[in-house]
């Protein structure tokens, strides 16, 4: 099982890679994905939305994902559009990563074109394909991305015999592409992106995409491209089939996220101060590991001191808001009047209804 390897090598933010440290329950959500993205008829393109918001564990929800399918026998195979700038970078990479990934499994393919990369012209007309396809889409805006689907015809020419010597090569198993950040994407591919989902690889036995991004972001990104797409919501509904909602992390899941956190990264802070912190935060995996990494830069200080001479109260209302407030954080907490505030007044209304007071009291200053 890949999981059993090191945990978040990358840091704080780092994908959880290890079912042992999945204490927001997400590989039973990696679970259901899997499932709906393997188990339908063969001859589908199956596309399925991973949908949250910023933070709550989608990558990691891919990762586990990944994990499951490939334990299965499907092939798997990461993309990830964010590294990418034009339209001539992403699909080529997007091919070169099938490509790649086929062959990585032994898969052999007829070499009459399928998914081969080829030398690309500079005189083709690349517009009409994408007229025709957003027409077909009932959205009235294919010169926002027209060059990228032409493009990626060039790139992915393929026939019968090239899907049957696929099927072949999966023996009943799917290939599954996962594709992450896909709202943090350059506003100018994403568009493409979607299109190519639904016109160019909609139509491929065994092909699966799984994609995870937050649906507002990108329904907000698509409207702001162009007025043809207007209610990019909608729109996306004509793309994913299966739309999966990530469930909100739990009380007790942030609890253990903050506590194996904290004992690894700050182990000089309370937990006690540390638990009484996080009813303050948004409650998002990524804000409590924020919250986390901020008190570990603390922690060589605190070190110094004896626990009872610190002001915990002090500390925690500050990292608190840090992570709520980072814009207004830098300003005022080196403004000498705020911090007066912050070591008197700001200590009483933690005492009672603090969260309402204290976002009062800032907004005010």
């Amino acid at each position: 099982m890949k999981t059993q390897g090191p945990s978040q090598n990358g840091g704080f933010d780092a994908t959880v890679t290890r079912r042992d440290d999945d204490h927001l329950n997400r590989w039973a959500f990696a679970r259901e994905v899997v499932n709906v993205a393997t188990k339908g008829p063969y001859d589908w393109t199956v596309r399925v939305g991973i949908y949250g918001e910023w933070g709550s564990g989608k990558s990691s929800v891919l990762r586990f994902a990944k994990d499951i399918a490939t334990d299965e026998g499907h092939v798997v195979i990461d993309f990830n559009p964010w590294h990418y700038q034009n339209s001539d970078q992403l699909w080529e990479g997007f091919v070169t990563s099938i490509q790649d990934g086929l062959q990585q499994r032994g898969i052999r393919l007829p070499r009459s074109g399928f998914l081969a990369v080829k030398r690309l012209s500079q005189s083709v007309n690349r517009a009409q394909p994408m007229v025709e396809a957003a027409d077909q889409c009932g959205v009235p805006a294919a010169k926002a991305v027209a060059a990228g689907l032409d493009l990626l015809r060039e790139l992915t020419s393929y026939g019968q015999k090239d899907l049957d010597g696929l099927r072949k090569g999966l023996d009943g198993k799917r290939l599954v592409i996962l594709l992450d950040d896909l709202d943090r994407t350059s506003p100018t591919l994403v568009p493409e992106i979607l299109f190519a989902l639904k016109e160019l690889m909609g139509d491929l036995p065994g092909f699966s995409f799984v994609c995870a991004f937050d649906p507002d972001v990108v329904g907000k990104l698509l409207g702001s491209r162009h007025p043809g797409f207007e209610n990019g919501l909608r729109f996306l509904e004509k793309i994913v089939d299966y739309p999966l909602w990530l469930p909100k992390a739990s009380w007790e899941g942030l609890l253990k996220v903050a506590m194996a956190d904290a004992g690894r990264f700050c182990p000089s802070v309370p937990a006690s101060e540390v638990r009484a912190a996080l009813a303050f935060l948004p409650p998002n995996p990524r804000a409590v590991r924020q919250f986390i990494r901020i008190l570990a830069t603390l922690d060589h200080q605190i070190r110094r001191f004896d626990s009872a001479d610190l002001s915990w109260s002090v500390i925690m209302a500050s990292t608190v808001l840090r992570v709520r407030y980072p814009s207004l954080a830098s300003r005022l907490l080196g403004d000498a009047s705020f911090t007066t505030w912050l070591f008197d007044d700001l200590i009483e209304l933690m005492k009672d209804d603090w969260q309402d007071k204290a976002t009062e009291t800032i907004t005010r200053k």
